[in-house]
This record gives C-alpha cells, structure tokens and sequence, in this order.
C-alpha cells in the first residue's frame, strides 16, 4: 500500500476531525511509539541474522566450499583445445 503525501494528510485530517486535538496527540503518540518498537525488532533480527550468516562462513578460508577445477561434468562438454596437429591438418 503506496500512500502519497495528498491522501496522508487527508486521513489526518479526517482523524482530526474523528478524534478531536486531544485523542489526536495521544493516537499520535502510540503510533510514534509502536513504530520505535518495531524499528528496534527489525534492527534486532538484522543483527541476528547477520550474526548467524558470518557463523556459517570460514573467514580463514573463503574459498573452501568452492570447487576451482575447471572440468566439465559431462565428456561432450570438454573445452576445446588448440594443439600443433590440429592446425596443420586444418591447413
């Protein structure tokens, strides 16, 4: 749900005109409050789940879990490789 600017100070102003200027500080006040809390739980499990991430990586040795051979998994797939014999018969 996208809100622009025009239609968020219509429902203020129509919960203005619900609530009246007192409730309307208090309701305001809640929700300032409530949006503190739920920043505060999303920064929390941001600091968690990055904590958990650097858990699983070896920072000694990156590159362990890689396989850096270069060989292909099926024959037919095989680089192609330029010899002296090719090229002369190839002539």
């Amino acid at each position: 749900m996208d809100l622009s600017f025009s239609e968020m100070i219509v429902i203020g102003v129509i919960a203005f005109l619900v609530l009246g200027p007192q409730e309307m500080a208090r309701k305001a006040a809640q929700l300032g409050r409530f949006l503190g809390r739920m920043k505060t739980q999303v920064n929390n499990f941001k600091v968690m789940a990055h904590d958990e991430l650097l858990k699983d990586i070896d920072l000694d040795n990156p590159l362990k879990d890689v396989d850096l051979s270069i060989k292909p998994k099926e024959p037919h797939l095989s680089p192609v490789k330029s010899d002296k014999n090719n090229d002369e018969n190839n002539k």
